[in-house]
């Protein structure tokens, strides 16, 4: 009875110790290898369109998230830009990064055209389908793997206005939404704010498990030659919420960081506020004649 008790507890052990290799998340190096892939193909995508090249000269931003690692389905990621059209813009991205246990993908933000247009965008990587929400579309993109992206470019983004992004999981499928614009952080736990279906994307997987705000990105993706050709542009991210079906929880931020930047704080800057719940991204310019 005593050696039977014993190997229980050692298979229990060894079953413990399976559910955390498979659990474990990524490592800041690695979350930073996977967006270098993502946004590689985003860059593909732009050259084809005709933008003009990337250069990273301003290099990118990131905000790291102190998440509960396990038993939630939604995530919820807070947007909040301040922008207008203006002729030193090109264009910025700015996403929030997700894990589960088998898979990943982006959800956020991005403009265009002198900042005068806006692309609400949502992808994961090594998916088999997706089914776009009103007035989006999915399509497959490519890379190590190919992925799915659901998308509207040409989203009437409000500036200063607030936005709640939201992820779920049920199965094999992710789900990703927009809420409509909000004044302020009042509804930010309500599930009963207005949101719209972004789309729907199929994994391979049986059920995902274990959803989890990585952290938040930021790239200046047409860069200028200098630091002093920086564009005009605010954004303030939120730490994000995960929830079950029954409650919200709270995160905070660990840190947030520059890299691969050659420019200083005058032309680029990501800061932390003191309590770690809000993020700010910004750039300009200091050379202002250059377009006058």
């Amino acid at each position: 009875m005593a050696a039977y008790k014993k190997y229980s507890l050692v298979f229990l052990f060894l079953v413990y110790c399976l559910t955390e290799v498979l659990a474990r998340h990524p490592t800041r190096e690695e979350a930073e290898e996977n967006m270098s892939q993502f946004m590689s193909v985003l860059r593909q995508e732009q050259f084809v369109a005709g933008s003009p090249r990337f250069n990273d000269v301003l290099g990118n931003a990131r905000a790291i998230v102190e998440y509960q690692g396990k038993g939630f389905i939604g995530i919820r990621s807070i947007f909040q830009w301040m922008t207008s059209p203006n002729a030193r813009n090109d264009g910025v991205y700015n996403f929030m990064q997700f894990y589960t246990d088998e898979s990943s993908g982006y959800i956020g933000i991005q403009n265009y055209d002198k900042s005068s247009k806006f692309t609400i965008l949502f992808s994961v990587w090594d998916a088999l389908d997706a089914f776009p929400g009103d007035d989006f579309a999915c399509e497959t993109f490519g890379g190590e793997g190919v992925g799915y992206k659901c998308s509207n470019s040409t989203f009437p983004l409000i500036s200063n206005a607030i936005y709640f992004l939201d992820v779920q999981i049920k199965g094999s499928i992710f789900r990703g939404y927009i809420s409509d614009p909000q004044e302020n952080l009042d509804s930010v736990t309500s599930n009963q704010v207005t949101r719209h279906l972004i789309g729907e994307i199929i994994t391979p997987h049986e059920k995902l498990t274990n959803l989890i705000p990585f952290g938040y990105y930021n790239e200046n993706y047409r860069d200028k030659d200098t630091c002093s050709e920086a564009f005009e542009l605010v954004t303030v991210n939120q730490a994000p919420h995960q929830y079950t079906k029954y409650a919200h929880a709270n995160t905070k931020f660990s840190e947030a960081y520059l890299y691969n930047s050659e420019c200083e704080v005058e032309n680029i800057l990501v800061a932390l506020t003191a309590d770690k719940k809000s993020t700010i991204y910004f750039t300009r310019p200091t050379d202002l004649g250059l377009y006058n």
